[in-house]
């Protein structure tokens, strides 16, 4: 039933529930346990197997989340052979990463509408367009940033940039060991990659603004930058302030996975940092599409005035 659903997925989401244990004799002893061989698994769990990858618990939790219905396994299916790889990696190293990205864009969204709601006023409604094409920036930038910083246990793999830990806070797995240098370098890598995201999320921001502004009948009531000021508002943003706190994120999921033995209050405790972290993510001077009301009504006083003024003279 439902119920058993749910506590399967919740069951799944508990990252100290079972012991890491890579010998292969424990992974086989798994696997007769659910009747299953490697061949029958999907190509990214047999690759993660014959790497070495893969722990007992983590293959635990694979064979658990194919065998009922659930977001993992629905996700899993429904993607070519590479990004199956690249999701596999994040989810043997964070089951509930699927779960956290998904309240990341929910929170991404409500924020960026509620700022918009506070700079427009009673235009909101009259400037869909406008709020549509920044908070859909908003909310790739922040799924691409969730992305780039998740841990991820890496197979398959042999570039420079695979041997890079995701966040700084990454565990080591059996194939990769960081050192503090490859850890910096990380970092570095990672906040370069953010900033470049930012850039074509900002971009792109500004174009689809500019051209909502232009099927309106009048002037916004907080105009869209131009691309290039979006492009390095959006990029300063997520290279500079949101980068940074989301490797913070990394290391407080790492502590909680070691110091909570309750996967669901470990779970409830990063989603309140991320609600937190979004909430310091909308002060600042980095904050991504400035702009208020006020501005804009400072300028509509002043032409007022000087129509006065003309309407005085003659």
């Amino acid at each position: 039933g439902g119920d058993g659903a749910d506590n399967g997925v919740l069951w799944a989401l508990g990252a100290g529930a079972l012991p890491e244990i890579f010998d292969l004799a424990t992974l086989n002893a798994v696997l007769a346990e659910w009747g299953k061989a490697a061949v029958s698994l999907p190509a990214f769990a047999q690759a993660a197997l014959e790497s070495g990858a893969a722990s007992s618990a983590q293959v635990y939790r694979l064979l658990l989340a194919e065998s009922r219905p659930s977001l993992m396994r629905s996700a899993l299916r429904g993607l070519p052979e590479g990004a199956q790889r690249a999701l596999a990696g994040r989810l043997l190293a964070d089951p509930a990463f699927l779960h956290k990205l998904a309240f990341e864009q929910a929170l991404t969204a409500g924020f960026s509408v509620h700022s918009e709601i506070q700079k427009r006023g009673e235009d909101f409604r009259d400037e869909l367009g406008l709020v549509a094409a920044n908070t859909l920036a908003l909310c790739a930038a922040n799924a691409a940033l969730v992305w780039l910083v998740a841990p991820a246990r890496v197979f398959g793999g042999s570039s420079l940039l695979d041997r890079l830990p995701n966040n700084a806070f990454q565990r080591a797995g059996p194939l990769h060991q960081y050192t503090t240098g490859s850890r910096a370098a990380g970092l570095l890598v990672r906040g370069a990659q953010a900033g470049a995201v930012g850039a074509a999320a900002g971009g792109a921001a500004a174009l689809a603004g500019r051209a909502a502004e232009n099927s309106m009948e009048y002037e916004a009531s907080v105009p869209a930058p131009a691309p290039a000021e979006g492009a390095l508002s959006l990029a300063g943003f997520l290279a500079l302030s949101a980068h940074l706190r989301y490797q913070a994120l990394g290391g407080l999921d790492r502590f909680l996975s070691f110091g909570c033995g309750n996967s669901r209050l470990a779970l409830a405790a990063s989603l309140g940092a991320r609600v937190v972290n979004q909430g310091v993510g909308t002060m600042g001077p980095l904050v991504p599409f400035p702009g208020s009301r006020a501005d804009a009504g400072e300028s509509d006083v002043d032409e007022t005035d000087s129509e006065e003024g003309r309407l005085a003279v003659a």
